[in-house]
């Protein structure tokens, strides 16, 4: 790795990463909760010691890229548990897999992401049991999500992965289209006569996007129906979902007005474009989701440039927050456990799933 960034060091971090999220991971159900409480009595904001199916989802596919299968097969066999009956996984959990207080209906991007684990387990661990046991979850939560797309393509009304925001999202569609696309393949393993719906209901979202997400007139992807304003989520098009060519024109477009939007002197990123939460500071999973898609594409240095900023972030503990303020110094949550999940995901090879859905122009190993 290029400049300040030493393999000592480095290495350090990652393995600090991996006992961070062990740390996190519940021993009797594989549950992970989002970071240590900070806010118990929840008087600053809805409180961080429960799981969220999507969160829980980054941090499985760290777990496989990582080669920690047992911690990743434990927590996929908590997600069945915590499902409702309809097919959908509600905003959060407690760890035994009981419904957590919350406060929006759904965030239905979280059920995209868990089917995109489910398949993306199998693409790397080849566990026929683990698979065969998820199937029947994967096949609720697919018939469910059948029923959440518009005429339009664009699934319906929800909570933003941020849970700000009511609307129909680019990334909630990335993450079914995802989904989709993952349990058509579970589906060719187990009720082959399922695949094809699957399929073609995530071709009607991927058309979707290009027709009603794509703005000719802001010259990039929008983050929601109406909403053009600038978004680190709309990284999720590409990465990890490939619900539109990672390495295209509309997609560099995109990513190019996020950079010139969202990234801080500091070479951290905003969340989005006015973000005010707990301060409004930069935020270390978004700089390594551009890290990764920078990966995606080719882009060495970009890959380098994000683990870098996560060295330069860390506390003197190793942990990576929430957020960064401008000067340096770790903001709101720490550790966050998303933040080590991302680490985990750009410093290891690609997942295969990943790499399936949409090769990249040289596949690259970020050495540890």
């Amino acid at each position: 790795m290029r400049g300040i960034v030493q393999k000592s060091s480095f290495a350090a971090l990652y393995r600090r990463s991996l006992l961070t999220l062990d740390l996190l991971t519940d021993r009797d159900s594989g549950a992970v909760i989002a970071a240590p409480e900070l806010d118990p009595h929840f008087e600053s904001s809805g409180g961080y010691g429960f799981v969220w199916g999507r969160d829980l989802a980054f941090i499985v596919l760290a777990f496989l890229a990582a080669g920690r299968s047992d911690l990743a097969s434990h927590a996929l066999r908590w997600l069945p548990r915590a499902q409702e009956p309809e097919g959908l996984w509600l905003q959060r959990h407690w760890t035994d897999s009981s419904l957590a207080p919350s406060w929006c209906k759904h965030q239905l991007d979280e059920t995209g992401a868990a089917l995109f684990a489910y398949e993306a387990a199998w693409r790397a661990l080849r566990d026929k049991t683990l698979d065969g046991d998820l199937w029947p979850s994967a096949r609720r939560a697919a018939e469910f999500l059948l029923g959440t797309i518009e005429a339009d393509g664009i699934p319906c009304t929800t909570a933003d992965l941020w849970e700000e925001r009511e609307g129909r999202h680019a990334f909630t569609a990335a993450a079914i289209y995802g989904g989709l696309r993952a349990a058509a393949s579970m589906a060719r393993r187990h009720e082959a006569g399922r695949a094809d719906a699957y399929d073609e209901a995530a071709e009607i979202i991927r058309a979707g996007i290009e027709r009603e997400l794509w703005s000719d007139f802001h010259g990039r992807y929008l983050r929601s129906i109406g909403d053009p304003v600038a978004d680190v989520s709309l990284l999720g098009l590409a990465w990890p979902f490939a619900a539109v060519d990672p390495a295209g024109e509309r997609m560099r477009a995109t990513v190019a007005a996020l950079e010139a939007e969202l990234r801080c002197p500091s070479g951290g990123v905003m969340r989005y474009a006015g973000d005010t939460y707990a301060g409004g500071n930069s935020w270390v999973l978004a700089a390594l989701w551009f890290g990764l898609w920078h990966r995606q594409v080719g882009d060495d240095a970009g890959l380098t440039r994000a683990l870098e900023h996560a060295l330069e972030v860390q506390t003197e503990l190793g942990l990576l927050p929430e957020q960064v303020t401008k000067s340096g110094e770790p903001a709101w949550v720490v550790p966050l456990a998303w933040s080590h999940a991302m680490l985990l995901l750009a410093s290891r090879p690609e997942l295969e799933l990943v790499r399936f859905l949409a090769p990249a122009e040289a596949p690259l190993r970020a050495p540890v």
